[in-house]
């Protein structure tokens, strides 16, 4: 236990890298680092003395297949969001541990990050701009052929928010929004109909 406990599994992605934080701190029930976010590269590396370069990894969860992976960092793309468990298997370099294989886990919370644009990578705004000029210009029905089920035009996401949003007169907020969705409507459409399209 005492070796184990001088190891643990680092999640990091090109957002945390960006900011130098990771999100979650101050909020309750969730420790930092604890958090990994759906769609984003992530990286895993074991932190800890001797660590060598054939660590087996071992990534389960309750929305997607357990996935095997082999070496000291890894990447892994998570689904969705829900519940994670990562464990990392090794046999510590230079006897770290007295000559005898370690495994550890630790729990991670898949989520959804809301971030200031101002804060995020430019390959980050990118695919935001790029998300944003696709809800503008391609409907609901056509997108849910394209993307699936869960796609939705911009104009569903405004009147999403301006039925829930309690701050400052409806009719103020709906005249705002609808200069938001019609800027956001000027951006033009990418030359693809694919997931990771980018702006021409």
């Amino acid at each position: 236990l005492a070796v184990q406990n001088a190891y643990t599994i680092e999640a990091t992605n090109r957002e945390t890298r960006h900011a130098g934080a990771h999100p979650g701190r101050g909020y309750p029930g969730l420790s930092e680092g604890e958090i990994v976010e759906p769609g984003l590269a992530t990286s895993l590396t074991v932190k800890g003395p001797g660590v060598p370069e054939d660590v087996r990894w071992t990534i389960s969860s309750n929305f997607q297949e357990a996935r095997s992976y082999g070496g000291r960092s890894v990447d892994h793309v998570f689904a969705d969001a829900g519940q994670v468990e990562v464990e990392a298997s090794f046999a510590p370099e230079g006897g770290a541990s007295g000559d005898s294989a370690v495994t550890i886990t630790r729990s991670f919370s898949a989520r959804y990050v809301r971030r200031s644009l101002r804060g995020l990578t430019e390959e980050g705004r990118d695919a935001f701009f790029a998300a944003i000029a696709v809800t503008a210009s391609i409907s609901t029905v056509e997108g849910q052929r394209i993307y699936g089920a869960s796609y939705h035009n911009l104009s569903h996401f405004v009147q999403t928010h301006l039925a829930t949003v309690r701050a400052g007169p409806p009719s103020r907020l709906r005249k705002r929004h609808q200069n938001v969705a019609e800027m956001f409507r000027s951006i033009p459409a990418p030359r693809c109909a694919q997931r990771n399209c980018t702006l021409k």
